[in-house]
Order: structure tokens, then sequence, then C-alpha cells
């Protein structure tokens, strides 16, 4: 099932890994990416074990089975109609991995292992072709979901069957500057442009900290800015809560609607609530965040996917990614509180059941 999405060889790596990482001496997690980077023999430069975010320890093999396996048991329970839909708590998340998982250009594996939403796409396609003939994947995480589209440009192949969309952020000058250390890219940097002939739409939205200055005089132009329109005609900002809800009414809305799928799978990631971990940028000495989305923003998009859904008899199966909450100051001491994140989850969920 986990060769849906991705290569022989990265599964068997990823088993010879938790072999080794089992019968270690230390037993400890270790740094995955640069493990991955060996495996793949594509960079002379590996990522540093101090600066990685992914870890594997032996416990991560059970983990990732068990988040694959949900997704699949939660379409199940769709397809036989003891549910409507359903929302699968599962960590890791799955969409940064590719077919070899970390992609060759990405900088992380982004705390994924196997493909979730891509393992279950074509689980559903291969279980149930009588039934479904078109799955929908929407990623409204604020990472694009490089992994999925990956998978399905290159392994699926098949436009006419699945569709993936993704609204996320972007910011990159990393095609403007020459210098290094003024090179910023959110990650993983992809998702610029839609990929029509694949059924591929990808709606970048411009982080916050890009917002243009407004002076009595008018916008002032931001020199830094890699996204020169962020204002549409009308002058309604194209950033934030607002520009998501605008962006995603116009153009996945009646993307979805075209292609009519028979089963709406979401890569669901919170990192876009207001000052959630994953959207911010440490800058000027302060954390910005990228996104401010509330639990009313993510009751709409859930809604707005739930009425879509109808022409699915209502079938969706969300599959949790990203969301990390904020941090909080508890006396001298920094903190992490998922209160926000909580919230914003609970909408979603909520919504699902309306």
């Amino acid at each position: 099932m986990l060769e849906y999405a991705h290569d022989t060889s990265y599964v068997d790596f990823v088993y010879d890994l938790h072999r080794k990482v089992r019968h270690s001496e230390s037993g400890k997690p270790i740094p995955f990416t640069p493990r991955v980077q060996q495996m793949q023999q594509k960079t002379k430069t590996l990522k540093e074990d101090n600066r990685c975010d992914t870890f594997f320890s032996s416990y991560t093999l059970k983990a990732a089975l068990r988040s694959a396996g949900a997704v699949t048991k939660a379409i199940d329970s769709v397809m036989s109609g003891k549910y409507r839909n359903a929302f699968v708590a599962v960590r890791p998340p799955g969409h940064h991995a590719g077919l070899q998982g970390l992609l060759h250009n990405a900088s992380s594996c982004g705390f994924c292992i196997f493909n979730n939403v891509a393992i279950g796409a074509k689980y559903a396609l291969e279980e149930y072709p009588k039934i479904i003939e078109r799955v929908a994947i929407v990623d409204f995480d604020v990472h694009h979901g490089n992994g999925t589209e990956e998978i399905v440009t290159e392994k699926f192949c098949d436009p006419e069957h699945i569709m993936f969309a993704s609204i996320h952020l972007y910011d990159s000058n990393a095609h403007t500057t020459t210098n290094k250390k003024n090179r910023y890219e959110f990650y993983p940097g992809s998702g610029k442009e839609d990929i029509p002939e694949k059924n591929v739409l990808n709606v970048p939205i411009a982080p916050l900290w890009r917002k243009p200055r407004r002076s009595k005089r008018g916008i002032s132009a931001l020199s830094t800015s890699t996204n020169p329109d962020l204002l549409d005609q009308d002058g309604e900002d194209k950033m934030g809560a607002k520009g998501f809800r605008k962006q995603f009414s116009e153009k996945i809305i009646p993307a979805l609607g075209k292609f009519k799928p028979n089963l709406i799978l979401i890569s669901a990631g919170f990192d876009s609530g207001k000052n959630d971990i994953g959207c911010c940028k440490w800058e000027a000495g302060a954390n910005c965040s990228g996104m401010d989305l509330t639990p009313e923003d993510y009751k709409w998009v859930t809604l707005q996917l739930t009425t879509i859904a109808q022409l699915c008899e209502g079938k969706i199966v969300s599959v949790l990614e990203g969301g990390y909450g904020q941090y909080s100051r508890l006396g001298k001491k920094i903190t992490i509180s998922r209160e926000s994140l909580a919230k914003n989850v609970c909408a979603h969920i909520h919504a699902l059941t309306i």
C-alpha cells in the first residue's frame, strides 16, 4: 500500500532505518533528513544534524504506518456508509513526503515520512473502482504540499481521475538575489504556478509581513517583495484571512465543481492560524505571522467544502497535516500554547458535522 505513493527503494530505506535505530546502542532518535539525502545520493552537502527538524525514533515507523492506515480505514468507513465524513487525527503528517521522501529541491522532510493523503487517494481509486472515478485532494496547510504534488504529477499521472489543489503561503527571493545572506524562502519554496496538464491548481498567497505600507499618499511599494501583485483591481488585499477566503472561493471551489469528484480528501493543516509557529518569521526582533486565520475562517472553509461535496453525497475524509501552537510567555519561560490550535481544529470538526 505504501508503494501506491512511494518508490520501493524509499519504503525499503525506511524499514532498514527502523531496524538500525531499534538495535542501536543509544536507542535515541536520529536526524531523518540527512539520512534520506545519503540514500538518494543527490547532494554532496548533507543537512547538519543540529539543524534538523525531522527525527526518526524506534517508534516512528509504527506511527507512520498507523497514520497511513488510519486514512484508508476512514475511507472504508465513509464508503460503506457508516459515516458521512471523517476527520483523521494522525501524526506524523504526510504532504511533504514525495516519491523518495525528501524532494530534491527541499531543505527538509517537514516532519513527514509517508504521504498519508496520496496513499489514501490511490487506495480509494483502486479499492472502489465502480464507485470512485475521481478523487480531489484539497490542501489548506500554510505550506505547499510539495510531496503530494510530486506524487500526483510524476507517479499518478492521471489528471482525469485525480485533482490536487493547494492554497498556501509563498514567499521567495531565491531567484532574484545572488547574496546568500539575504536569501529567504518560506518552506518549501514551491507551489507558485499551476500545472494544468496534470490537474494541479496552486493558489499562492503572499504573507502578511509583505503587506504594503499605507500612507496619506497611498500604498508604498516594498522593494523586497517577491509578490508585486499584492492587491487586486479593487484595492482589496490578497493576503491574510480576507485573501484566503477570496482566493479559495474564486479559484478552488469552481475547479472542484468542474471536476465533480466522487470523494474529497483534505490535507487539513492548521498552521495558517494567527501567530501559529508554522507561519511565523523572526524579523527585526519580532515574530511576524504570515497568516491570521481564526476558528471562524476554518469553519468557513470547511463549510465551503462540505457544500461542494454535495456532488459526492458529502463524502469527505479530512487528514491532519500541520499546526503547532503559539509561543507563550510564562514568567521568564517561553512555552508553546496550543489553545488557539485546538479551537481551530474543533471549528473544522464541528463544521464537518453540520
